[in-house]
């Protein structure tokens, strides 16, 4: 995809890109699976503490195509946590991050979209992914309802002060956003920079099973982390069975 080279995947002695060397051993990777990355396209729905981290281990990682969704601009308040808008206070936070991350990986293909997600004009059928970084339930059970009515998988993620969540929503499989989440927005909250960094982290390891067809752990389960005495639950998430999105599958 996009007319990468990869310098010698699937050639006897090429030895791979130097840029994955890394990872290409791991069981879940290899070629094959560097490969399924380059050829994926994904969608990262807010680019604050969650959606800066996640984009910026997609881009690294080597996934193809990466749309960055997120109508805000950089604030001063958002760089305790926000750390690749250092030098970029008043601009549109999508035009911002799409500049890091060509930096951090010049291979990959990056879309920003500076519009929320429900007045982004966007084919949801040629992503394979998207990613809930948002901040408020209002928009993400409108990405929630796009995502379901395209077959779209859903790593969606929370963070809270000290707390996170985590959760993976298959359509037509798991239950989905709209079956635990309330409507309408929430006030600005305080947020723990650590806290955001370790559960987009898991956020973006979910999102790089999906695409790799590994069975990702937090499929219908929600993983709840609190930093402030290390714990982590996972609970199981069942669809509601009122749920006017899921009824839908």
């Amino acid at each position: 995809m996009n007319g990468q080279d990869y310098h010698g995947y699937g050639t006897p002695g090429g030895g791979g890109h130097a840029r994955y060397s890394r990872q290409l051993p791991l069981s879940m990777m290899g070629e094959a699976g560097q490969r399924r990355l380059a050829e994926s396209k994904v969608l990262v729905v807010g680019l604050g503490g969650l959606g800066s981290v996640v984009g910026s281990y997609l881009a690294a990682a080597g996934v193809g195509h990466i749309t960055l969704v997120d109508d805000d601009v950089v604030e001063m308040s958002n760089l305790n946590r926000q750390f690749i808008y250092g030098d970029s206070v008043g601009r549109q936070k999508a035009l911002a991050a799409a500049a890091f991350l060509a930096k951090v990986n010049p291979e990959v293909k990056l879309e920003p979209v500076a519009h929320p997600i429900q007045d982004a004009l966007l084919d949801w059928t040629l992503y394979d992914l998207a990613f809930d970084c948002l901040d408020n339930n209002e928009s993400r059970l409108a990405l929630n309802e796009a995502c379901r009515d395209a077959g779209v998988p859903l790593v969606h993620a929370g963070v809270d002060a000290t707390r996170g969540q985590v959760f993976t929503s298959i359509p037509g499989v798991t239950a989905c956003l709209r079956c635990m989440l309330p409507k309408g927005r929430q006030d600005r909250i305080p947020v723990f920079g650590p806290a955001a960094g370790v559960v987009a982290s898991i956020q973006a390891s979910e999102g790089i099973r999906v695409l790799l067809e590994r069975f990702p752990p937090l499929t219908g389960k929600m993983l709840l982390i609190d930093l402030a005495d290390y714990s982590f639950e996972t609970v199981e998430m069942e669809r509601a069975e009122a749920c006017p999105v899921c009824q839908r599958d």
